[in-house]
């Protein structure tokens, strides 16, 4: 068994944690054309005499504190999604290399999950397959030679091959 490596790549994966974070941005930016049309529609419904009697603020007043602030949270949220995401990103991407590797008719190499990596229990159970695709191959390799060499006896024995 090999031991794992301690993962230094926060993006293991573009094409999943990449259109993750690029989810997060659009519920973000959605999140605050909510916000901002729910002031200026509070505003609006108050009505103008509300609003002159509140010393005369603008719904910017309201809305710029709390846009600056959210952009601060942004990077943050992008930050533990790929934190997040690469838990799983990372064994997808290791299992999907090794089953390259299968298809190719290649020995795969045995996979095992760091502490913290989702998808418990698969690294087992692949690694469980492999041996026995492994083991079922020598068999038949084995059961090939013995055919050969039984088809060689046969050609002897008739006294077609010297």
């Amino acid at each position: 068994m090999k031991p794992y490596r301690r993962r230094f790549r926060l993006l293991a994966d573009w094409k999943l944690q990449g259109r993750s974070c690029l989810r997060i941005c659009g519920y973000w930016l959605i999140c605050q054309l909510v916000f901002v049309v729910t002031i200026l529609g509070f505003l609006a419904l108050t009505g103008p005499d509300e609003v002159a009697a509140s010393g005369g603020v603008n719904a910017w007043t309201f809305i710029m504190p709390a846009l600056v602030s959210s952009t601060f949270f942004l990077p943050m949220a992008l930050l533990d999604n790929l934190r997040f995401t690469n838990k799983f990103a990372g064994p997808l991407m290791r299992f999907r290399r090794e089953l390259k590797h299968l298809a190719e008719g290649e020995k795969a190499s045995e996979i095992v999950f760091r502490p913290g990596d989702y998808l418990i229990g698969m690294d087992q159970h692949f690694n469980a397959v492999c041996s026995r695709l492994e083991y079922l191959e020598e068999i038949n390799l084995h059961r090939l030679n013995e055919e050969a060499n039984q088809s060689r006896g046969e050609l002897t024995s008739a006294g077609c091959v010297d």
